[in-house]
């Protein structure tokens, strides 16, 4: 039985690079830190209606926690912080994304309390 993978949508991926650069550019500016929840919150809401599928967000939270070692060896802890932080958000968001794709892939199969 052979499982089939799903292609990945550039657009998806480029929108998730989108968010993902405005968040820096928010942390660059010194933004309060509450637009980095409204963005991750709005971009929680497009991951389902654009039906963004779960390994990109996942992705990027595994690329932004390969960046936050350097940022700590050049002494930028602040950036690190803020790159673990939001790699953490994406990760949840991938998780939830997953288990929602399990539930509607296997109704039948989900246990019964």
């Amino acid at each position: 039985m052979a499982v089939k993978i799903k292609e990945l949508n550039n657009a998806n991926i480029f929108f998730t690079a989108l968010i993902m650069l405005c968040a820096v550019i928010l942390y660059r500016y010194n933004s309060p830190g509450y637009y980095l929840y409204y963005m991750l919150g709005v971009y929680f809401v497009f991951v389902f209606l654009l039906r963004i599928d779960s390994r990109i967000p996942i992705g990027a939270a595994l690329a932004l926690l390969l960046i936050t070692p350097f940022l700590l060896i050049r002494n930028l802890e602040n950036y690190a912080n803020y790159t673990a932080t939001l790699a953490y958000f994406l990760l949840v968001i991938g998780v939830i994304k997953q288990f929602a794709e399990y539930l509607k892939e296997k109704p039948d199969k989900i246990p019964r309390l």
